[in-house]
């Protein structure tokens, strides 16, 4: 518990630059709420989450960017559930759950009116050299004098 909250304050803190921006609070509030649905259910269960998940990864997608984000976080939890499986075979059914929660959300991703070039432009743009040198948060901190 000490882990996860320590690494929580840490995400919280640097996600905050972009508290203020409207398309980031839609972006933090759904991936807040898809957290908060995962944890209803029995431990590891996604359950709560896969029946709206992948229909509102379609409206999320055509909304804002962010979208990757709930992908990357699915594709984690179902990692760390298949980690923890190794302790515990159990969880090892959670684990493909997951997975193929992550997988049903990423192909409705492509539920949009560019489909796989949305994809493609924005690792593109993450990858520009442009982008990294202009955007101060793709940038390394500076220390004033």
């Amino acid at each position: 518990m000490f882990v996860a909250l320590i690494v929580s304050l840490l995400a919280v803190g640097g996600a905050s630059i972009h508290f203020l921006a409207r398309p980031h609070i839609f972006t933090l509030l759904l991936l807040f709420r898809m957290r908060v649905d995962a944890r209803i259910g029995p431990p590891h269960s996604p359950e709560t989450v896969s029946g709206g998940w992948w229909p509102l990864t379609v409206v999320w997608t055509n909304l804002h960017g962010g979208f990757l984000a709930l992908i990357a976080l699915l594709g984690l939890t179902a990692v760390g559930v298949a980690i923890e499986a190794f302790l515990d075979m159990e969880r090892l059914h959670g684990a493909y759950r997951y997975a193929k929660l992550t997988a049903a959300c990423a192909l409705a991703s492509l539920i949009n009116p560019y489909g796989i070039q949305l994809h493609i432009h924005v690792f593109e743009y993450l990858r520009s050299d442009w982008i990294r040198s202009v955007i101060q948060e793709f940038q390394a901190p500076h220390v004033s004098q």
